[in-house]
């Protein structure tokens, strides 16, 4: 009887034994969480490098949506420009029958809403935008994108001290931060080489392409779980990775109400004076509560 309890015993901490969590398991699934965390902060694929954004506290863009972009010479969708000068009743047109043929290629169905980011640069007058957007199709919603402050990027435990000087840079070139990026990605992925193709950088987005989120971390997480913890420099790449998907700039969000731009369109009306301009939009949007009903933005 003693023998058959005994054996008992010795099975009940074979199976806790079996139960209990590997550790390195638990750090790469924290690490998977900081890392969607920084991606919810990085810039989508098919971000234009040379535009700024106003800079105001928003919430993370957890969709993918295509891009307009709206500065003072030029307007764009996507990588397709439509074109700039003052006219802007025809860019207007233009612009519109240009979201009409994208929703159709996306198969957006007739009264659902369809959300597109709203990429304008600060100094960009607000009247100009509602001229511009007053044309977009019924279902779409209008997020304005902003920029968080630098101080709000994620920072890693236990990161190298070579990490920050490696990734710095004087110019403000995006080639030359991609550059200094692959080389640090290049040096932290030594004890990872599985790791090495898995950089997270935005893609470029083509015109009459699908519209991209953030870059994904899936395919660096399988490689992480393949090396494993004991001799991977897990804190390096989680640094540089990092740093690749939330610029220098402060974290990319988006302003917390959607925004409708027509005359008669419904939704709280939010109006401004007719010399505001984005950066003052960005922060009147601050105090806008999220809500299912859009704003409807009036420059008079």
């Amino acid at each position: 009887m003693w023998r058959w309890m005994l054996l008992g015993a010795l099975g009940l901490v074979a199976c806790d034994g079996d139960a209990a969590e590997d550790p390195c398991v638990e750090r790469l699934r924290a690490l998977e969480e900081r890392l969607a965390v920084a991606s919810a902060m990085a810039e989508p694929s098919g971000a234009p490098p040379d535009v700024p954004l106003p800079h105001a506290d928003g919430v993370p863009l957890t969709v993918a949506v295509p891009i307009v972009t709206v500065t003072a010479d030029e307007v764009r969708f996507g990588e397709r420009g439509v074109g700039g000068g003052d006219d802007l009743e025809r860019l207007a047109e233009t612009l519109g029958a240009d979201l009409r043929s994208r929703a159709r290629a996306l198969r957006v169905e007739e009264g659902s809403l369809w959300e597109i980011g709203l990429w304008a640069a600060p100094d960009v007058e607000v009247h100009r935008l509602t001229r511009l957007l007053a044309s977009a199709p019924d279902e779409a919603r209008f997020v304005l994108l902003v920029r968080g402050e630098p101080s709000a990027r994620p920072s890693v435990e236990d990161a190298p001290d070579w990490i920050t000087e490696a990734v710095a840079s004087q110019a403000h070139d995006d080639v030359d931060r991609r550059d200094r990026l692959e080389e640090a990605w290049d040096r932290a992925t030594r004890t990872c080489e599985a790791a090495r193709p898995h950089l997270p950088l935005p893609a470029p987005l083509l015109p009459a392409g699908p519209p991209l989120g953030p870059p994904s971390t899936s395919a660096l997480l399988r490689a992480l779980r393949q090396c494993g913890c004991r001799d991977t420099e897990l804190a390096a790449i989680e640094a540089v990775a990092v740093e690749a998907l939330v610029p220098a700039e402060g974290p990319l969000s988006r302003a917390r109400p959607a925004l409708r731009f027509r005359a008669l369109a419904q939704g709280r009306e939010l109006r401004l004076p007719p010399d505001a301009d984005v950066a003052a939009l960005a922060v009147r949007l601050e105090r806008e509560p999220a809500g299912d009903a859009p704003v409807v933005v009036r420059s008079d």
